[in-house]
């Protein structure tokens, strides 16, 4: 009996035993202009985009301000409901262990069930694929890995076969997001390709943050 608690023990620490630190992004200058745009507004859209921002830029506890209460007004809304689960995962990850982590294990356990939930019931929806997308790049356990690579592979087949359907911008968000799973997962070439993608779009925005990213793969050596 002794030593299964003990692997469980291991395990935990092993999975949790480290707290993250998450730096602020810098800002494009389009990003600060949209920023200052949302803040002040009271309407539901605003917020949420306002709140994406912050979680996209690391400032997780102003995601956190907005997030909360949008969930709360507006349970059943997926979009809101995934980024809340995604910027949760990133609040547990930041958090250091505690009674063994096994605080912080079940944190991550119910982030990652409430973004499941949210990828179940509209996983099309483009809003939701890049929170499971992006939360990869934050968490290791509970699937998150065959999670992301489920939704950004769903999606590219929809953008490839109904690419009318989706802005420019959108487009690159989500080849943008791409890039960054392939990084994580050690496939530099993956990831320079979907840069190329993001480039080749036009959209000034996305394009300066695809160079800065092409740039930082170069600095590291990668590929």
């Amino acid at each position: 009996m002794i030593k299964p608690i003990l692997c469980l023990i291991a395990v935990t620490l092993l999975l949790t035993g480290c707290s993250r630190s998450f730096p602020e992004i810098p800002w494009l200058p389009k990003e600060q202009q949209r920023q200052r745009e949302l803040q002040g507004n009271i309407d539901f859209a605003s917020r949420l985009e306002l709140a994406r921002l912050y979680f996209q830029h690391n400032r997780i506890d102003e995601a956190s301000e907005i997030l909360d209460p949008l969930v709360s007004e507006q349970p059943n809304n997926q979009e809101a409901k995934a980024w809340h689960a995604a910027n949760r995962c990133k609040l547990a990850e930041r958090r250091g262990p505690w009674l063994l982590g096994i605080d912080k294990m079940v944190l991550l356990w119910s982030c990652m069930t409430e973004l499941e939930r949210a990828g179940h019931h509209a996983g099309d929806n483009l809003s939701v694929a890049l929170a499971e997308i992006y939360t990869d790049t934050e968490v290791e356990v509970f699937g998150a890995k065959r999670r992301a690579y489920q939704a950004k592979d769903r999606l590219q087949q929809r953008i490839e076969s109904k690419g009318e359907a989706y802005t420019t911008p959108e487009k690159a968000a989500f080849y943008q997001a791409a890039a960054l799973l392939a990084f994580r997962h050690g496939d530099s070439a993956g990831a320079r390709d979907y840069l190329k993608r993001v480039i080749s779009l036009g959209d000034q925005e996305s394009t300066e943050r695809a160079r800065q990213m092409l740039l930082t793969l170069d600095a590291s050596g990668a590929g």
